[in-house]
């Protein structure tokens, strides 16, 4: 039997489903099609096409199902007070060496005062900054210092914490003796490192409170001229915010509950 057949110019179009593509004679005017074969092209594109749109698909939902992490519970913490923000001040004794032109000018002795402000981000690592003012004298001689840096801190043991910081810092250097002297210094980065040790005035089972914070550290200031090497000695009275009780994890029967 003899299958209809129709001869097809070389750019007519073979109707296609809606994103098959166009399938165009590759012959002369003379070669001929036959339906059967153009309907197999037309099958044969659509299942690619579908094929590769489902294929598209699962990949996509496969790296979607990679990338999403399921939600996690907030980690609890056993109350204690040396958690959440924190805000303070005191006073501190120092002592410096004034090192000028390379040349140790030997102790000379003052005091500060200080401010803290910062949060505890975690259970150990704390941060913050810390701005301090004071001088100190050697007759005839005195400075005047102050600075403000970030302060980072890290909780050793309960209530030891080791601090570092870093951030601007002025001395001036003044001469008593001469009236008409000019004033000499240095400006610029400052350093310290420092440990701090928290008595808390009240129960140690609550979350917050307030504590005295003896404090001593150590400052350096590089500069060309005159640094400057400051060793203080202090006690603050630090307020600490507590976590909310969302936060906390109680004994059964107690606040909230971990559930």
């Amino acid at each position: 039997m003899r299958l209809w057949t129709k001869r097809l110019p070389i750019e007519s179009h073979v109707p296609l489903c809606a994103e098959a593509p166009v399938v165009r004679s590759l012959a002369p005017e003379r070669h001929v099609w036959t339906v059967w074969s153009a309907a197999r092209v037309v099958v044969r594109a659509c299942a690619v096409r579908t094929a590769h749109a489902a294929g598209a698909a699962l990949l996509s939902a496969v790296v979607a199902a990679a990338l999403a992490r399921p939600a996690q519970a907030q980690t609890l913490e056993v109350p204690r007070p040396r958690q959440g923000y924190y805000l303070g001040g005191g006073l501190n004794l120092l002592a410096t060496d004034v090192i000028d032109h390379g040349e140790p000018q030997g102790l000379w002795f003052g005091s500060s005062v200080s401010a803290r402000v910062g949060q505890m981000l975690t259970k150990n690592l704390g941060l913050g900054l810390y701005l301090d003012y004071g001088g100190t004298a050697k007759s005839p001689m005195s400075t005047e210092l102050g600075g403000l840096a970030l302060e980072g801190q890290w909780e050793l043991i309960e209530n030891l914490a080791l601090r570092g910081a870093a951030g601007f810092t002025v001395l001036g250097v003044y001469d008593s003796s001469d009236p008409d002297a000019e004033t000499s210094g240095a400006y610029g980065g400052g350093y310290t490192a420092a440990l701090s040790y928290d008595f808390f005035l009240w129960r140690s089972d609550v979350s917050g409170g307030l504590s005295l914070q003896p404090y001593f550290g150590v400052r350096y200031l590089p500069d060309d001229t005159i640094s400057l090497v400051t060793a203080s000695f202090g006690v603050e009275l630090m307020w600490w915010s507590g976590l909310p009780n969302n936060q906390l994890q109680f004994a059964p029967g107690e606040g909230y509950e971990k559930r």
